[in-house]
């Protein structure tokens, strides 16, 4: 079988520049993170984009002139979860393979027990007869292994090999910071309060990726955030300005995988506060500079965090981890750019 050269991916990359807010949150998934997940795609794969579920088996002819197709649709696969979208699409595209990239489980901790529905198992084992399966982690390839699920590679995160190499400028004097954190949404744990209280009184810039505003949050005392929040919360569905943006800094701090990936890009350091399965999955495959987030000390400078920060590991594991993603493109005869 010859490499694919037409390659859809199944999510559809548009302009939101004037759009209203809530259209733009839909065109990125909920979330701007995921537009760093998008460029890596698009740049390693260059597959078209294209719509998936309700409109992708309409168009026959459309998708006849693919010889494979790309999905992200398992990215997020909490407990219990089901796909009957991407199972319509499976039967959608007749023999050909549906390829899906990073596919995680998502809960707090490594659990031995995550739970997986039955549909969702069977769609995985659907999936591997046709294409090896790329997984997030060594976590999610433990748990897919456990359930019968074998044909897999894990590659990591897409949105990590856009740059092919990283270059990571030196600071002069305190650390110019920027910061992130989850969702803002429910409750959150004390340490949690600590940290958005730490960014607060430094007033550093707060780089936001959901809709939800702090006011969400169901702690009492959270309404102190909300002068510092208007005045330094920053908002990009552009990643061309995210990345403008991020010049005028030289470390970044929180608990967006997304977002710090973003800004090493730009040739900042960047700690990853970790708290669940996902970003400690993902840092520990590349190697990247963690902080567990129990560890988290009110106390501690911008600089002493920035000195935890230094990327020599994710440095020296990069190439490798670049030859395994190759490895993957290959073992599907997809074309790696």
């Amino acid at each position: 079988m010859g490499k694919y050269q037409k390659t859809p991916f199944g999510l559809e990359a548009m302009d939101t520049a004037g759009q209203p807010l809530e259209t733009c949150f839909a065109r990125v998934g909920a979330n701007t993170g995921n537009l760093a997940f998008f460029r890596g795609i698009q740049k390693l794969f260059r597959p078209d984009f294209l719509r998936p579920a309700w409109g992708l088996s309409a168009n026959e002819e459309k998708l006849s002139q693919y010889d494979a197709f790309l999905t992200t649709d398992l990215i997020w696969i909490p407990q219990n979860q089901v796909y009957p979208n991407t199972e319509k699409i499976l039967n959608a595209i007749g023999d050909r393979p549906l390829i899906p990239i990073s596919v995680g489980l998502q809960c707090n901790s490594y659990d031995a027990d995550f739970q997986m529905h039955p549909d969702t198992v069977r769609l995985l084992k659907r999936l591997e007869e046709r294409c090896v399966i790329g997984v997030r982690g060594n976590y999610t390839a433990q748990i897919l292994s456990d359930r019968g699920i074998r044909n897999i590679e894990v590659i990591g995160c897409p949105s990590v090999f856009y740059r092919e190499e990283y270059r990571f400028t030196e600071r002069e004097g305190e650390p110019k910071t920027v910061c992130n954190f989850k969702t803002f949404w429910g409750r959150c744990r004390a340490w949690e309060i600590e940290l958005l209280k730490y960014f607060c009184e430094k007033n550093l810039p707060f780089i936001e990726q959901t809709r939800q505003p702090v006011t969400e949050l169901k702690n009492e005392d959270c309404s102190r955030f909300v002068p510092w929040l208007e005045k330094q919360r920053h908002l990009f569905f552009n990643t061309a300005q995210w990345d403008a943006f991020l010049q005028n800094y030289d470390f970044s701090i929180g608990m967006r995988f997304h977002g710090n990936v973003i800004a090493m890009q730009n040739g900042l350091r960047a700690l990853f506060v970790v708290s669940d399965s996902r970003t400690r999955e993902l840092t520990e495959y590349f190697g990247l500079p963690v902080l567990e987030a129990k560890e988290f000390d009110i106390k501690k400078t911008l600089e002493e965090y920035w000195e935890m920060a230094k990327p020599t590991e994710f440095l020296t594991r990069l190439p490798v981890l670049r030859k395994r993603l190759e490895n993957f493109a290959e073992k599907n005869n997809l074309v790696l750019y």
